[in-house]
């Protein structure tokens, strides 16, 4: 597991922010394209930076989601190569 750099309620809030903002610059982005109007830099700024946010807490998260013991060495489990061909 990672490192952990802020704590769970610092994460909390960043994550509602986040929440926020990233449908707010695709609302934007949207309106510009639908009212058929030149992209501004500064919105394509916030459009790529929202990506790099959103790879960033993806990986918090997931660094964070424990794994039960009983899914890391279950010799009954079938991985999806091992799956019967159904198609």
């Amino acid at each position: 597991m990672a490192t952990v750099a802020l704590p769970p309620k610092g994460r909390a809030v960043l994550y509602y922010v986040t929440a926020i903002y990233v449908p707010a610059v695709a609302a934007l982005q949207a309106t510009f394209v639908s009212l058929g109007m030149t992209q501004p830099v500064w919105l394509t700024i916030m459009l790529v930076f929202s990506g790099f946010l959103g790879g960033a807490f993806g990986l918090t998260a997931a660094s964070n989601t424990p794994i039960p013991q009983k899914d890391l060495g279950n010799e009954d489990h079938q991985t999806r190569a091992e799956l019967p061909d159904t198609g």
